[in-house]
């Protein structure tokens, strides 16, 4: 069971929570099993962005691979969703945390919380704050879909 946990927190770095989950629950985890995968990933992207976002030298070239991969810091900074998140502070990057969307989601939260130059640990708070939050109500909303459909249909 460790095996796919290690699997779906990977595949977590490709996409994000809104398909760790479900998927986590396809592959025989609980829903709970499958929010704790999609809460680790999540914690572990945070270190991993901050990490690359305040490193130098060798991480620079981290930088340069990591920053192909996602939408450039003006793109980012252009969306709404970042632009209220900037205006709200330490809970506009714990509600951009909890956003399981491409714009929304721990990149754009650690970005965010990155520009603004908050304080680092109080943001680690705040950020996984938000990911546990996005990741509970993710489960408890799959979960309730997922037992209506099993009611109408059996």
């Amino acid at each position: 069971m460790i095996e796919i946990g290690i699997v779906l927190n990977f595949f977590h770095y490709l996409v994000n929570r809104f398909f760790v989950v479900p998927l986590g629950r396809i592959v025989g985890l609980t829903w709970w099993g499958a929010f704790a995968i999609a809460l680790a990933g999540d914690i572990i992207q945070m270190l991993l962005y901050f990490y690359i976002l305040e490193g130098a030298g060798v991480n620079k070239k981290l930088g340069r691979i990591v920053s192909k991969r996602f939408p450039s810091q003006e793109k980012v900074e252009r969306t709404k969703m970042v632009q209220m998140a900037r205006g709200m502070g330490y809970m506009g990057i714990a509600i951009l945390a909890a956003m399981p969307v491409y714009f929304g989601g721990m990149y754009s939260a650690v970005l965010v919380s990155h520009l603004m130059h908050l304080k680092r640990r109080k943001s680690y708070i705040f950020l996984t704050m938000g990911s546990i939050i996005g990741s509970a109500v993710l489960v408890v909303g799959l979960r309730a879909l997922w037992t209506f459909i099993k009611l109408m249909f059996i």
